[in-house]
C-alpha cells in the first residue's frame, strides 16, 4: 500500500521529476551511472508545497537561469531559475521499487497505469493533485488541461486516474500550433448535449459484461 504522501512524491516524480542515473559532464566520474530523483521547480507556490511534502527525505539547492535547447526543438530557450529537489537516494528506491516502477536501472513509467488502479481513494487523490500541480496549465477561466509527451505511459495514467477521480475528459488535441504534445482538459460538466452525438440505428448485440473481484473495469475506446 501507498500512503498519499508517497503517491504525491511519485506524482511529482513522474511530471517534474527525473529518475535515472547521473550522465552529468559536470559531475566527478565516480558519480556517473549512480541513481538519483529529483524534482524541478520554478514556481514558488509549488516550490514550497514540494518542500513541506518531502521534509527530510530530500534535499535541495538552487540552479540559476540558463540557455537549452530541449529535445525536438531547433531554437534554444532561457530556462527560469529553479529549485532542484535530491531525494535520498535509499527513500527513493526503496518508494519506486515497492511501487512497482524501478526496474533496478531506470523508472518504468509504462506500468504507472497499473498502479494507479490498486491504491486509495486518498492516494489517488493526492497523485492526481501533484501531477495537475506538476504537468497541469490554468487557463485564466479556471480551464485545467494536462499534457505529457515525454514518459510513455504517464498520459495514459492520468487519464485512467482522471477518470477513477469521477472527472470527464475532452478528447485529445494538440498544445500548440504543430500538435506535438497531446492535452486533455478536465471537463467542468461530465453530461454532453444529445445534439452533440451521432445516434443511428444499429442491430441488437450481445453485451460483454466482465466481473471483477473489486466490482470495477477500465477500458479504453475510441480515444
Amino acid at each position: 500500500r501507498l500512503t498519499p504522501r508517497e503517491s504525491a512524491i511519485i506524482g511529482w516524480l513522474a511530471t517534474d521529476g527525473s529518475v535515472g542515473s547521473y550522465r552529468d559532464r559536470r559531475k566527478s566520474l565516480s558519480h556517473q551511472g549512480q541513481f538519483r530523483a529529483v524534482i524541478n521547480q520554478s514556481k514558488t507556490e509549488m516550490i514550497n508545497k514540494i518542500r513541506s511534502l518531502l521534509g527530510d527525505d530530500a534535499t535541495e539547492y538552487h540552479a540559476l537561469a540558463a540557455e537549452r535547447t530541449f529535445p525536438g526543438k531547433e531554437k534554444s530557450s532561457i530556462t527560469l531559475p529553479r529549485t532542484v529537489f535530491c531525494l535520498r537516494n535509499g527513500f527513493a528506491r526503496t518508494l519506486l521499487t515497492r511501487a512497482g516502477l524501478y526496474d533496478g536501472v531506470k523508472a518504468d513509467w509504462s506500468k504507472l497505469t497499473g498502479l494507479v488502479t490498486r491504491i486509495s481513494t486518498e492516494s489517488r487523490s493526492a497523485m492526481f493533485e501533484a501531477m495537475i500541480d506538476g504537468d497541469g496549465q490554468k487557463s485564466k477561466a479556471g480551464q485545467v488541461k494536462f499534457g505529457k509527451k515525454r514518459k510513455p505511459g504517464v498520459m495514459q495514467a492520468f487519464e485512467v486516474l482522471a477518470t477513477l477521480q469521477g472527472i470527464a475528459l475532452g478528447g485529445l488535441h494538440g498544445s500548440d500550433m504543430s500538435g506535438k504534445i497531446k492535452m486533455r482538459t478536465l471537463r467542468v460538466s461530465p453530461h454532453t448535449w444529445y445534439k452533440c452525438l451521432e445516434v443511428s440505428q444499429e442491430i441488437p448485440e450481445s453485451v460483454w459484461c466482465p466481473t471483477t473481484v473489486l466490482g470495477t473495469w477500465v477500458t479504453r475506446w475510441n480515444n
